[in-house]
């Protein structure tokens, strides 16, 4: 007996079942759940953007930029002092 057996009793019962039709009703409060939930996400950003042009993710790499930059300037720093030590 191999998997796809066209005799085998479990093929038999899966045809007698009955398909499925879909639930007009269902689709269409599901459809008015995701625009719902579309729209507040769209009030919800507008609301937040203060700053028109300005977008929230820009702000991480801004803050990464920053620390990278204070970074190196610190590394000039420290190599200037051991400049002046070594003259």
């Amino acid at each position: 007996m191999t998997p796809f057996d066209p005799d085998d009793p479990i093929f038999e019962r899966l045809k007698q079942l009955p398909s499925l039709a879909p639930d007009r009703e269902r689709t269409d409060r599901l459809r008015i759940r995701c625009r719902t939930q579309l729209g507040r996400s769209r009030r919800y950003r507008m609301r937040t953007n203060a700053f028109p042009g300005f977008r929230r993710s820009a702000v991480g790499p801004i803050v990464f930029a920053a620390f990278c930059l204070l970074y190196v300037v610190g590394l000039v720093a420290a190599a200037l002092r051991l400049h002046r030590l070594v003259q």
